[in-house]
């Protein structure tokens, strides 16, 4: 009976290993180098579109996928990118209310490769921007982020959006419960951030 379970552990050591492999998720390293494995997320078995560059190249790069959940899943991505902020025209009340528009902030390229004026994309928050939410462990950093380039990482499809819903709306057709949740979903949540100039 000794020698049956023996031969049993190879297998379990196998199947583990392959398992592990199938939650790991590609990220790119902070020096810009190859692609690397990290442990832990479960990979999106969604199927990439065709334009899909993961993990992202820059700011601009998530600013241009038009669906990110199919394209990234729930991936840890980080990127360098100039916030600022901008009044959002909130239409009710979303909770929670983090992922709502009245929290968001505007990622926007870095100046150098937007082709605009550091100042004018300070000033008016000229050209293409990424809508972002932060996550509420920092959003004490806000202040210290707006009109900042920062180093910065989150990721679509947080958990929390599962639970979107809206507690008020201004008529008798408020989006259906599966709207909301996939616009959630579809929310860059910013969890980290590091300050690189004033």
């Amino acid at each position: 009976m000794a020698a049956i379970k023996n031969r049993a552990l190879p297998t379990l050591a196998v199947t583990l290993a392959l398992a592990l492999t199938a939650c790991a998720v590609y990220r790119s390293t902070s020096g810009g180098g190859p692609p690397v494995v990290t442990e832990g997320t479960p990979v999106s078995v969604a199927t990439p579109p065709p334009n899909c560059v993961n993990p992202p190249t820059d700011i601009t790069t998530l600013i241009e996928q038009a669906d990110p959940l199919p394209c990234y899943g729930d991936a840890n991505l980080t990127v360098d990118a100039l916030v600022t902020g901008a009044a959002f025209d909130c239409p009710g009340g979303l909770e929670p209310a983090w992922l709502g528009c009245s929290g968001y902030v505007l990622l926007n390229p870095l100046p150098a490769t937007s082709g605009h004026p550091e100042f004018l994309l300070v000033a008016r928050g000229t050209g293409a921007t990424l809508t972002a939410a932060l996550h509420p462990n920092i959003e004490p950093l806000r202040s210290h982020a707006m009109n900042a380039v920062v180093h910065l990482t989150g990721h679509y499809d947080d958990p929390a959006a599962q639970d979107c819903r809206y507690t008020s709306w201004p008529d008798a057709n408020p989006p259906s419960r599966d709207e909301v949740v996939h616009t959630c979903r579809s929310t860059f949540v910013i969890t980290a951030m590091e300050l690189l100039k004033p």
